[in-house]
């Protein structure tokens, strides 16, 4: 009888901690991955080259699996020991070499390598391959960076073999650096530029990058989720005796397709940091990324454009970024966007007068940037403007004289020419035609809201 007792006795004991592991793995299996952020502090606002990866990012979680494709042997690559350091990014250094494609005989080309400085984070490596090889070598045309390939190398800086990625070289670096060159007040390199930038030119690269995220979303179908200055690339060349920059975009570790089986058009958080300042707010409240969310990037692009390289919400932390748009999410209020403090609208024009650009001219920029901003960020989705919506408006400005300098280069223009359009949504809203000229778009040059 005793025996039976302590059989029991052992037997419930047993039961409890087992019940015990089942309901803990239960609970981490079905925790919600942004439920468990960590939100990064205020980053420095002016880096040279590419920021730090935690100065824009916050803690997630997700994996990836990669296909063996585009592999290129490391003997038609610059031995490591001779490549050119040319700056570092968000996952690790960039380095010049010289790439010998053995499918195109006595050719060689100019390439970044990107290599990862983690190189546990297999995750990020993969993820960041994976969107490489799927956009293939669409690439290098309608402003997206072409990829070459990725290969193994052991690099004397990196402890051990190293993935890489060889990309299109861009000789300007990211857009963010370039920008700041022209910044008084953010140039902290010691280069200053030669020459004062322009308003035809600014306006220019604010419709590379909608041509760019034009053509991967309507033609490749794809979401890029992390749009943002220092993920464009630049390059200066001349057309018709000016010189002129071209932008590209270009990491796509964050990027995804549109066509998936169950054909809906968001996703999940599978990542493992999250640039909260460009994230628009449904993804910042409910953890999921429509395809509309890169247009609210493209916004907060805008200001980075149109500000020569100044930081979003500059003088407030990531954790502030995101209390006040979940803030203005609750109360029905959607006002809070990198437009909303008066001091932040000034940075358009201290910026713009700073290097030159007459007052008229940069006030008329200003109105104009401010409106796309507005409508970009709007919180509702489906009453933000498209890709094509966009580059109708910009395309418009007078500076551009509808880009006919360059209709050669742009996706939009292509088969188009002859075609008129005009500026309608293609959401589902009430009404069919949005009104982006509405007078509520544009908020006073100077007024003293703060």
């Amino acid at each position: 009888m005793k025996t039976i007792v302590v059989e029991i006795s052992l037997f419930c004991v047993l039961l409890v901690v087992v019940s015990a592991f089942v309901a803990i793995w239960f609970k981490q299996r079905h925790k919600k991955p942004y439920m468990t952020m960590e939100w990064t502090v205020n980053p420095d606002c002016f880096e040279p080259d590419l920021a730090q990866r935690d100065a824009y990012y916050a803690a997630g979680a997700g994996g990836a699996q990669v296909k063996a494709e585009f592999y290129i042997n490391v003997e038609d690559l610059t031995a490591p020991e001779e490549m050119t350091y040319i700056g570092t990014g968000n996952y690790g250094d960039i380095y010049l070499a010289e790439f010998k494609d053995p499918e195109e005989k006595n050719c060689i080309h100019k390439v970044a390598v990107k290599f990862f400085k983690d190189v546990q984070d297999t995750k990020k490596i993969h993820k960041e391959r994976e969107a490489f090889q799927t956009l293939g070598r669409t690439g290098g045309f309608y402003h997206i960076t072409y990829y070459f390939g990725w290969s193994y190398i052991n690099h004397p800086s990196i402890p051990m073999m190293s993935t890489c990625l060889v990309m299109e070289y861009m000789d300007c670096k990211s857009l963010n650096h370039y920008l700041r060159t022209y910044n008084p007040e953010k140039n902290t390199s010691g280069r200053r530029a030669d020459e004062s930038i322009t308003i035809k030119r600014l306006l220019k690269m604010c419709a590379d990058v909608a041509d760019g995220m034009f053509f991967l979303n309507e033609e490749l179908k794809f979401i890029h989720r992390d749009l943002a200055a220092r993920n464009c690339l630049v390059a200066r060349h001349q057309v018709n005796g000016e010189v002129y920059e071209t932008v590209k975009i270009s990491d796509f570790g964050l990027t995804r397709s549109m066509i998936n089986d169950d054909n809906k058009d968001y996703y999940c958080l599978d990542i493992n940091y999250i640039p909260i300042r460009w994230w628009p707010p449904e993804s910042i409240e409910g953890g999921k990324f429509m395809s509309l969310g890169d247009i609210w990037s493209y916004g907060v692009l805008l200001f980075e454009i149109i500000t020569l390289g100044c930081l979003p919400y500059v003088d407030i932390s990531n954790a502030e970024v995101k209390a006040e748009i979940m803030r203005n999410i609750e109360l029905n209020t959607h006002e809070f966007n990198v437009l909303s403090k008066k001091c932040w609208r000034d940075m358009i024009l201290k910026s713009l007068l700073a290097v030159g650009i007459p007052a008229k001219e940069a006030e008329d920029a200003y109105n104009n940037i401010t409106k796309l901003i507005k409508i970009c960020c709007h919180y509702e989705p489906t009453k933000r403007p498209t890709f094509r919506d966009l580059l109708d408006m910009i395309a418009q400005f007078d500076q551009l004289n509808g880009l006919k300098d360059f209709q050669e280069e742009y996706f939009f223009y292509k088969g188009r020419q002859d075609e008129s359009y005009s500026i309608e949504s293609d959401c589902e809203t009430e009404s069919t035609t949005v009104n982006y000229e509405a007078t509520d778009v544009v908020k006073p040059l100077l007024d003293s809201n703060s």
